[in-house]
């Protein structure tokens, strides 16, 4: 088994370093604009043939995520595809073969998530999403204003960035339909992309309403899902990695809700022959659709 790894970036390096535990070392290949003093790396499409690989991860800019698929949707292997799918609306093509393709939508794979996956849908009214924090913070080495999280012609904004959040509440609770949205910006980063999203929406196989607060431009670090029932309000802390109902916290393992055990977890499974509920081309297509609708609607 050969992997190759196109794009070195943020993500693209905490790949590299959980798939040389799955596959070993010698198995793990790198496509990236950049040199590097490493082995197995390399810079140009004319220095590797793609047939040799069995497994892609496409970790490049948003932008050029479909542009890469095109060039290895032929080939007899696996692919996993970073969030989001793309930065544009996506026609889907139902009568295509999309099953060796995967997003990656790792929080699916959290444990908090199985918690929230545990209440009954039938007792809850509403959940909210929230998400913030502060883009200056994100990575500590770069200015932030140069980072793709930042760009709006390599898909960054706050949709993009956070739309973990947006598929979160598809897997758990079906396809639903947005009231209200709101885009923003805080003049005090001065990006030239939306860094906070506000919006309200309703389960289309349910009564549930959702409200989601996803923002880059909060000092203030907050991360949960909120659960409201008859007689309860859950709530799971991704921060706190812990889940509190009627009062009563508990605490999760830190090493299995981590982003690396869990992009391992991702990647083990993608490569095992069991069914998984990983978020496949089809649901991506619905998140990269919806996101572009906000974004439009928002102009």
């Amino acid at each position: 088994m050969h992997s190759l790894i196109v794009g070195f970036g943020s993500i693209g390096k905490q790949h590299f370093d959980v798939l040389k535990n799955v596959l070993g070392n010698n198995n793990v290949f790198v496509l990236s604009r950049r040199e590097h003093n490493q082995k197995n790396f390399v810079t140009s499409l004319s220095h590797i043939d793609l047939k040799k690989f069995n497994y892609f991860v496409i970790a490049n800019e948003a932008n050029l995520h479909l542009e890469w698929l095109e060039k290895i949707k032929h080939l007899n292997a696996k692919i996993l595809i970073e969030k989001p799918l793309s930065d544009k609306k996506i026609v889907f093509d139902v009568n295509k073969n999309y099953n060796n393709i995967n997003i990656g939508y790792f929080m699916r794979l959290h444990p908090l998530v199985n918690k929230i996956k545990e209440i009954k849908i039938s007792e809850i009214s509403k959940v909210e999403f929230v998400n913030h924090s502060w883009l200056p913070d994100w990575r500590k080495n770069r200015e932030f204003t140069k980072s793709v999280s930042a760009n709006k012609e390599l898909g960054g904004g706050v949709l993009n960035e956070l739309s973990h959040d947006l598929d979160l509440a598809m897997f758990i609770y079906g396809s639903y339909e947005l009231s209200t949205s709101h885009l923003s910006r805080n003049p005090k980063l001065k990006l030239n992309v939306f860094d906070t999203f506000e919006g309200d929406a309703k389960v289309l196989n349910s009564e549930i309403k959702l409200k989601f607060s996803l923002s880059m431009a909060k000092k203030k670090n907050e991360k949960y899902v909120k659960i409201f029932t008859k007689d309860n309000c859950y709530k799971a802390d991704f921060i706190n990695n812990s889940f509190l109902s009627k009062g009563t916290e508990e605490k999760l393992s830190n090493y299995l809700s981590s982003k690396k055990h869990l992009l391992q977890t991702q990647h083990e499974t993608i490569l095992s022959k069991e069914k998984n509920y990983l978020s496949t081309f089809e649901e991506g297509t619905w998140i990269a659709n919806l996101i572009d609708s906000i974004e439009r609607n928002n102009e």
